[in-house]
């Protein structure tokens, strides 16, 4: 697909029209996409697809509607463990808004040691993996907010002992096998899903 937005666990795609012969599971849309109509057609459908000769325009004018944010994060290697944490019931990857002045590897770094209570010393950010895109309402700045989330590849070099940030509703930080990840990340939303099935597609000597 040219260019995907999820909203927790639902998939909203951009495609032409010729793309859309395998999506019989889903809403179309042929019209602009106006934010709300969009959200209420996503409320009953698994996936929406926004139909148009044009899906980078249609893309825009979707993200025209939102205030656009960024964000970094990434999945954590220690020998043969990868981190996993759960927020806010559901288990996810860390990740965080980037500041200014910081890079993107630097904010999936810091992050990771912020929410994870690991030594940012002893983190390596090794490749990209992908970039992810989601929406949602942020009620402590009233507006819908569109993230931009990049997401690396990091090594960890440090004590295994964690510390989960709970004042950012974090409970749990866990390593777990690498041969666990499906399982682990099966009902997690759909950012993490895609995080998790392109890290796996990576070559890599270490991670």
């Amino acid at each position: 697909m040219e260019f995907t937005i999820f909203s927790e666990y639902k998939g909203i795609y951009f495609v032409r029209k010729e793309q859309t012969s395998q999506a019989i599971f889903s809403q179309y849309v042929t019209e602009e996409p106006l934010r709300e109509r969009v959200i209420e057609l996503l409320r009953d459908a698994e996936g929406l697809y926004i139909v148009s000769e044009n899906p980078c325009e249609a893309y825009r004018f979707f993200a025209a509607q939102f205030t656009e944010v960024e964000a970094a994060g990434g999945v954590v290697a220690c020998g043969d463990k990868v981190l996993s944490m759960r927020r806010n019931g559901n288990w996810d990857l860390p990740k965080g808004h980037l500041e200014v002045g910081e890079s993107l590897e630097e904010c999936a770094a810091r992050e990771t040691a912020e929410e994870c209570g690991l030594e940012l010393a002893k983190i390596s950010v090794k490749a990209h993996i992908v970039d992810t895109l989601h929406f949602y309402y942020f009620p402590r700045t009233s507006r819908w907010e569109l993230k931009t989330t990049h997401w690396y590849a990091m090594d960890y070099d440090g004590s295994a002992d964690t510390k989960p940030q709970t004042e950012e509703g974090i409970t749990e930080v866990e390593w777990i096998d690498r041969t666990e990840l499906d399982s682990r990340f099966a009902a997690s939303f759909g950012t993490i899903r895609t995080v998790i099935a392109n890290y796996k597609q990576m070559k890599y000597e270490k991670h």
